[in-house]
């Protein structure tokens, strides 16, 4: 068959294909169109995921076929690394990490015990932390019922242990001598000694003082534990937490063995908790108030990768004014709003089954309603009523006491004769005088008054107990309402507060308050959950747990308890990121497919053909003007980060600058001009900056946050999707009119057949569309963690910098200390200062530089795969080739159409 190369240039003559192949197109988005359930998405993928197998041998033998024309064994290449990127895909773990913060003995372990329906999996203990490191727990996979709870602990590496050693013998030590603050339980002394000890038990006061870091952290024992994982198995949460617990337990040991918790990294338990089965990890945080630096930071990390932040705090203290500020601290709050995760923050009163009744009442009173008063009142009057009850019955006993007195001592000899109040003198053989018989008719009568005054007393205690349960149940539910709301407003004023802090109206002063105009504070808050819960009362509910109390009073459901609603808003976190997966692989299923169909399809006989040179060049051209907008979108991208990220930056790193001199000089101040005690400053230099309360680094890079937020969040969460979402739809409309246009140049769909097949390669650039949009979601995900790894650099690099002068000024002993710290500490800044902010400025922009080249390049490799594809398709779809060719390809196409059928009923 000839080619034209006519006039017209784009129509050839019309030439005919000898199949029965029905056309097909596939989409999955018809089916799943109004789908919701993450399950449902995932049970689909997996039904349609075996086509590919079923695909792939045929495009193998297609690769290597010589006989095939050559831009078929190309479309054939293509495919398979299609198939090889869809299976890559589907392989990816989804994982939704919760952290879950909060202070020892605010209920956060129990709390996460019920959210897995357990009792006793994670540690609690009401008088000590009982989590001295982080603890994750997800989905146990294996099916080994000997295995039904697996835990890895993961220990530190040794560079890690010798940094620790090193800041606990200088806390310990001075002058070559144990120092003799480590008899103060509070001091930094005290808490260093208990650590080694706990590691190196038989170590005594003398060795120790003459050891030193690298001796220690070199010991035979240690270097068996140190940078391994250890794997542990059991049948039974108690098991597991048996064999978890001195991993994770900071109490004192009977015996002389070595302890394990300070060389703990991380423990990761794996449970079948019905909760976690959709990809949930759950993460109990060590508590706010852990001066451990290296936990803290381990905290940290897991803060950058969660999906949800949990903070948990009493019931009974969680509406009180200063702890409902101290729920979130400004520290963390700021680090949120750089993340752009205030919405994934939730807050969780626990405890809400530990109240005092009659003191929530009075507390409460203006807030119960008339019914819930009208039973209180009731359960006073029972309780008025038991007590008048109780002394008649007691009086009654009395004086039938009294009157069962035996009438002589022969009388009080005679076998006895139980009754329902007691023992009563009789006897049935012996004839009883006068006197006795009388005794008997008052000891009846008094039998019977006590026995209608026990059964009022009974009657009147249930009673009470049943006004008393509603009044219960009520403070519960009404203390829960109220301190919803409390916390919502303190949120509320949180948010606004921290935006006004973060907003500088000498700069940008229009856009800074019409930004925060914009925001409705009051609906973040409402957005923020807040749930109210009973770990013990559902446990309780669930049979789970044996108390003093069948059942949970107060509480008659468990959903009243708060759990279940925390389990399914834990299950919600997934729902995004599962159906986003799934889209992402059916995406790129259908892609395939779409191409095969496309080459095996039933072609109309009249069909006409374009010439192969001409398609190409239209291709091409479509590619570079795709790229352009590329280029153009990261072009407009990097102008707006360098003007409103970067530059704000630095000029917020000159700020800071100027303020470190100040702060620096504060640290070793007089302690009546808002200085640090010297054991507190020593201490905090010892490790780093960082100390309890305490963090020099944080102190010194704060400015630059402040200073740096609002503009931070604008560019992250407002400026880049923004400007990525143009892009797509940029795309969007370049891949239809270059479909348009091909169609036009092919007659337009006059011709019915001929609609039928632009019909197929439409639906194919409706997937391109669709996986487009993807790739500039996912670079957004990608830029979005680059950010927060960014603004997490900002303290550790100024702890690098500043190191030198904190040993320096660890050095120093004896008389004046204090004024010389702070001598040489503030000498440091002063000489140093803009090298350490520039070098903060610098890690910065390497870190976000280094993104955004990334998710250009990502875009770049996009749109070439997208080019790729529509090259091969369109001409394997609107070009000639040879008649030999063909016969081959038959057989090919035959295998093909098979599986091509089975997938339209799939999608159908």
């Amino acid at each position: 068959m000839l080619r034209m190369n006519d006039a017209k240039g784009f129509l050839g003559k019309k030439f005919m294909r000898s199949s029965s192949t029905t056309q097909m197109a596939f989409s999955y988005l018809t089916k799943m169109k109004d789908v919701e359930d993450p399950s449902i998405w995932e049970k689909f993928t997996l039904g349609v995921l075996p086509l590919l197998d079923e695909l792939e041998p045929t495009c193998r033998k297609m690769t290597s076929d010589l006989k095939l024309q050559p831009e078929v064994q190309n479309a054939a290449s293509h495919w398979l690394r299609q198939i090889c990127d869809v299976r890559d895909r589907a392989s990816r773990v989804s994982q939704t990490i919760i952290g879950v913060f909060g202070n020892t003995g605010d209920g956060k372990s129990s709390a996460i015990n019920a959210l897995l329906d357990e009792v006793d999996l994670f540690p609690t203990n009401c008088h000590r932390a009982c989590t001295a490191t982080a603890i994750e727990v997800s989905y146990n996979h294996n099916d080994d019922e000997q295995k039904s709870y697996r835990a890895e602990i993961e220990f530190i590496s040794v560079e890690d242990w010798l940094r620790e050693v090193d800041i606990l013998l200088s806390s310990l030590i001075e002058n070559g001598t144990i120092s003799p603050e480590h008899t103060d339980p509070e001091s930094a002394a005290a808490q260093a000694l208990a650590k080694i000890r706990a590691v190196y038990p038989s170590l005594g006061l003398d060795n120790l003082a003459a050891s030193t870091a690298h001796q220690l952290a070199g010991h035979p024992d240690l270097c068996k534990v140190l940078g391994t994982t250890k794997h542990l198995k059991a049948s039974s949460a108690y098991e597991i937490r048996d064999l978890v617990e001195s991993f994770i337990d900071s109490h004192d040991k009977d015996d002389k063995s070595m302890a394990y918790w300070p060389l703990t990294k991380v423990v990761r338990i794996f449970t079948k908790a019905e909760v976690l089965a959709n990809g949930v990890t759950i993460v109990d945080l060590p508590g706010h108030q852990d001066g451990d630096a290296a936990r803290a930071s381990v905290a940290t990390e897991y803060m950058k990768s969660c999906t949800g932040i949990w903070v948990v705090a009493p019931m009974n203290r969680a509406a009180d004014n200063k702890t409902a500020k101290d729920i979130i601290s400004d520290r963390i709050k700021r680090q949120l709003k750089l993340d752009g995760a205030l919405e994934a923050l939730a807050v969780i009163c626990s405890k809400t089954d530990e109240i005092e009744v009659q003191t929530a009442v009075r507390s409460l009173r203006k807030s119960l309603g008339e019914q819930t008063m009208k039973a209180w009142n009731i359960a006073l009057s029972c309780d008025r009523r038991i007590r008048a009850l109780e002394q008649d019955v007691v009086r009654l006993r009395r004086e039938s006491e009294r009157v069962r007195m035996p009438v002589s001592d022969t009388e009080s000899e005679r076998p006895a004769k139980r009754a329902r109040t007691g023992a009563r003198a009789a006897t049935h053989d012996i004839p009883e005088p006068l006197s006795t018989a009388a005794s008997e008719t008052s000891d009846d009568v008094h039998v019977a008054k006590l026995d209608a005054k026990c059964r009022e007393l009974d009657s009147v205690k249930s009673r009470k107990q049943q006004h008393w349960d509603m009044v219960h149940a009520m403070c519960i539910h009404k203390r829960i309402e109220i301190t919803r709301k409390a916390i919502q407003q303190h949120l509320t004023k949180n948010f606004e507060e921290l935006d006004r802090l973060d907003s500088h109206d000498d700069q940008n002063t229009s856009r800074t308050r019409v930004d925060r105009e914009s925001h409705d504070y009051e609906e973040m808050s409402c957005r923020t959950p807040v749930f109210c819960i009973s770990s013990h009362a559902y446990l309780k509910l669930q049979g789970l747990m044996m108390g003093e109390h069948q059942g949970a009073p107060g509480y008659g459901f468990k959903e009243e308890t708060g759990i279940p609603q925390l389990q399914q808003y834990a299950q919600k976190l997934t729902e995004k990121l599962r159906i986003g997966k799934q889209k992402e692989v059916l995406s790129g299923l259908c892609e395939v497919l779409n191409s095969i169909g496309i080459w095996a399809q039933d072609v109309p006989i009249n069909c006409k053909a374009m010439n192969a040179g001409e398609l190409k060049a239209l291709v091409c051209a479509f590619e570079k003007d795709l790229l352009a907008e590329v280029q153009e979108c990261a072009d407009r991208l990097a102008n707006t980060i360098q003007h409103g990220v970067l530059d704000k930056l630095s000029h917020a790193a000159g700020i800071a600058a100027s303020e470190a001199e100040n702060t620096v000089s504060r640290w070793a101040a007089p302690l009546r001009q808002g200085g640090i005690h010297v054991g507190t400053l020593k201490a905090a230099l010892q490790r780093y900056g960082v100390w309890k309360t305490h963090d020099f680094n944080e102190e010194l890079i704060a400015p630059v946050k402040e200073n740096v937020a609002d503009d931070w969040v604008r560019f992250f969460q407002v400026d880049l999707p923004i400007y990525l979402d143009r892009l797509v739809v940029g795309a969007s409309r370049r891949l239809e009119l270059f479909h348009n246009d091909i169609m036009e140049k092919l007659g337009g769909d006059e011709d019915p057949e001929e609609a039928q097949f632009s019909e197929q390669l439409q639906q194919q650039v409706n997937n391109h569309q669709d996986q487009f949009s993807q790739i500039a979601y996912r670079s957004l995900i990608n830029v979005n963690k680059a950010q927060k790894e960014a603004s997490r650099t900002l303290a550790p690099t100024i702890e690098e910098m500043m190191i030198p002068v904190y040993q320096e000024c660890l050095g120093i002993t004896g008389k004046g200390t204090t004024r010389m710290i702070q001598y040489i500490i503030t000498k440091y800044v002063k000489d140093n200062k803009d090298v350490i902010f520039l070098g903060v400025v610098g890690k910065v922009n390497d870190i976000l530089w280094a993104a955004m080249n990334r998710a250009e390049k990502d875009l770049i490799c996009k749109v070439k795969i997208i080019g790729s594809t529509m090259r091969h398709d369109y001409t394997l779809a609107l070009t000639e080739r040879e008649n030999s060719g063909r016969l081959v390809e038959a057989a090919f196409k035959e295998s093909m159409t098979g599986v091509l059928e089975e997938a339209e009923i799939c999608f159908k």
